[in-house]
């Protein structure tokens, strides 16, 4: 029970990422998802886009949103000219959920990549995500095709594409 003289101190902190938050994201994101990458890929999606955010308490790392941009967009096998933005991953600790910091933590993802210009922003995600869906969507991206077993596990995704307001 909290006493009337306690106050809460807000310890979170969310910024940019760096190579120094990779093995940090890479626990949040073996707490958290069934799909995880090898830390080379980790450190080379950190270090070479400059568009992934952490959110971080007392230090430790507690959610991230993986994004990058490439200069160009494979579609059906033609080669654009043009930046699209991808969201690789995005993940929040169980106690952090709920309180808006999966939305900030993509939100700051999407306007670092709009901030270069990228023609559409993608992103993949679980059938059964629901909860990520809902989100995605609220922020104004569009459902498009199902990709049949994307994941490991057998389980389908849904792409995403657009440019959130």
């Amino acid at each position: 029970m909290k006493k009337k003289d306690e106050v809460r101190i807000m310890t979170e902190i969310l910024r940019r990422a760096t190579l120094y938050d990779v093995k940090g994201m890479d626990a949040v994101n073996r707490r958290n998802l069934p799909e995880n990458y090898p830390i080379l890929s980790w450190m080379g999606m950190v270090t070479t886009s400059k568009h992934s955010f952490v959110l971080v308490d007392n230090g430790e790392i507690v959610g991230y949103a993986l994004c990058i941009v490439l200069p160009y967009l494979m579609n059906d096998g033609i080669k654009t000219h043009d930046p699209v933005g991808y969201v690789i991953s995005l993940a929040v600790d169980e106690k952090y959920r709920g309180k808006g910091w999966g939305r900030k933590l993509l939100q700051s993802g999407v306007d670092s990549m709009k901030a270069v210009s990228v023609v559409d922003i993608k992103l993949n995600v679980r059938v059964g995500n629901t909860t990520a869906q809902k989100l995605y969507e609220s922020i104004g991206f569009k459902k498009g095709k199902t990709i049949d077993s994307y994941y490991e596990d057998g389980e389908a995704a849904f792409e995403y594409g657009g440019i959130p307001p």
